[in-house]
């Protein structure tokens, strides 16, 4: 099966999916939760592994990594506000 025949084929099961009321979509874990806790939870429940080990490089890789992934959501809050502001005050 090709790329596309597997798209359209995951859609029509999520779309089928999301209009019965007895199956629904459930995420494996809480966005809200950690990197580190997220690779966790995909490794013990999709791979059946007993738990993880992530090297020191990795451990730094992602303090960055969610370090500019916060700046980068507090730059669009504040850019959001503006904006919405900005549209407001030129409306009135």
């Amino acid at each position: 099966m090709g790329a596309i025949p597997l798209a359209n084929a995951v859609i029509k099961a999520c779309t089928s999916m999301s209009s019965n009321s007895n199956h629904s979509i459930q995420f494996l874990y809480d966005i809200n939760e950690s990197i580190e806790k997220k690779i966790e939870t995909i490794a013990k429940e999709m791979y059946g592994a007993d738990g993880i080990s992530i090297s020191d490089i990795a451990k730094e890789k992602i303090k960055v990594y969610e370090r500019e992934v916060k700046a980068k959501l507090i730059f669009l809050k504040r850019f959001f506000f503006f904006g919405v502001f900005i549209y407001g005050f030129i409306r009135i």
